[in-house]
């Protein structure tokens, strides 16, 4: 991974890793696949900046932002973040907002980038999901194409 991270860096490409390809809860237990292991990327990435990473389908099961390595995500590096996984109703919005009891730090809005998980889900799940949280035009043009032009220009 490190080795991927620096190649990617050099040419600065956008690496996309998908924490989950699909939610564990409709698996058998024999089939199912580990989310991937987030926590040794705040160190690949502090000796690596300006690498592009963007981690997607975080949200489904395990979030990944919860606890000290979400608390270093976030604070330490400049990762962002698909929302097709994102759950609940406000998910989106409460991203952004941070968890009440401190266990998720506000995650920004230019961290957050438009994903469907298409094939899998429908895209209109997706959209459902930017228009059920409580955001205004501006976070949603971020959310929809500003933050995705802002990323692929470096």
């Amino acid at each position: 991974m490190a080795k991927l991270l620096e190649l990617a860096r050099q040419r600065g490409l956008l690496v996309q890793l998908a924490v989950r390809m699909e939610d564990p809860r409709v698996h058998l237990p024999v089939t199912l696949t580990p989310a991937v292991d987030v926590a040794p990327l705040p160190e690949l990435l502090a000796v690596r900046p300006g690498v592009k990473l963007q981690l997607l389908n975080a949200f489904n099961g395990t979030d990944p932002l919860r606890g000290r390595v979400g608390r270093r995500l976030i604070e330490d590096t400049k990762v962002t973040f698909d929302i097709s996984h994102v759950e609940g109703q406000g998910g989106v919005g409460k991203l952004i907002a941070g968890d009440r009891d401190a266990s998720r730090p506000p995650l920004p809005v230019e961290r957050l980038v438009f994903g469907s998980h298409a094939p899998y889900f429908p895209c209109e799940s997706g959209l459902f999901k930017l228009f059920e949280s409580p955001l205004g035009r501006p976070e949603l043009e971020k959310l929809m194409h500003r933050n995705a032009e802002a990323i692929l220009k470096g």
